[in-house]
């Protein structure tokens, strides 16, 4: 069993009231390298102008995390911040939501694309590559910060996150998930080139897919425990993740020809 307590600082750089955490850091980079990531893209038909980028990538960016928020606050832990309102915008405290943040991400996104009279998921289809390595980055920042801990294991690799039990590294595995998805996703976009709106349904369909399984080796909420028999929250979601990335490949292949 490894311990994996203090494998990397939670907190880079301390000056007493300023702090500077690895999670914020690596959050941080996870969007520089996707703003790049995205540009990259762009290059391979010229339909947006590299100038209009960064106004996609912040609407995205603003409405993800006020999505994810919320859905945590709703979904996640309603009970608690019932109780504890003045909680709700601690967001810094921890607790967002990927899901929400997809949908949060996507709400935004679509309400600007219908303001600038762009093909809305033309611009999703470039934006979910960039977001996907982001949360590759982002999982390791749960590793370091001892969150999201995995299910207690036998594997010789098992990690103890403080309370002596060996459980899955699965923020690893999970941004290992991540990566495999961001390159399949890059890899399709640029040497494939496949009709718009297809790379939107695929990060959908793989994302909940993946999503899925990991959670076996993930510890459910405390709070929420199983859902439904064996089921948890991440997975119901990952189903219903699924199911709309299937709804986007049918619409996209019925509008865009």
């Amino acid at each position: 069993m490894l311990n994996c307590q203090n494998i990397f600082p939670k907190v880079l750089l301390d000056l007493g009231n300023f702090q500077i955490h690895t999670y914020g850091v690596l959050a941080t980079l996870g969007v520089i390298f996707g703003y790049f990531i995205i540009k990259y893209l762009t290059k391979r038909d010229n339909k947006i102008k590299k100038e209009e980028i960064f106004d996609y990538i912040f609407w995205a960016l603003i409405g993800g995390i006020i999505g994810s928020r919320i859905f945590y606050v709703l979904i996640y832990n309603f009970d608690y911040f019932t109780a504890n309102p003045e909680k709700i915008f601690a967001i810094w405290q921890g607790g967002i939501s990927v899901h929400g943040g997809i949908i949060g991400g996507t709400l935004s996104l679509w309400i600007y694309t219908k303001i600038k009279k762009q093909k809305f998921l033309y611009i999703t289809d470039l934006i979910v590559i960039g977001f996907v390595f982001a949360l590759c980055l982002g999982r390791i920042g749960n590793f370091v910060n001892g969150e999201l801990i995995g299910r207690e294991t036998e594997f010789f690799m098992g990690c103890d996150f403080g309370d002596g039990v060996a459980r899955w590294p699965s923020q690893l595995i999970d941004s290992f998930k991540n990566l495999t998805i961001f390159f399949i996703l890059f890899y399709i976009y640029l040497k494939i080139k496949p009709k718009i709106g297809f790379i939107s349904s695929l990060f959908l369909i793989l994302i909940g897919s993946f999503r899925f399984l990991t959670e076996f080796i993930r510890e459910p909420d405390s709070q929420l425990g199983f859902i439904i028999s064996f089921l948890t929250m991440g997975q119901i979601l990952a189903i219903l993740t699924i199911f709309f990335g299937i709804i986007v490949f049918y619409f996209s292949k019925k509008h865009y020809k």
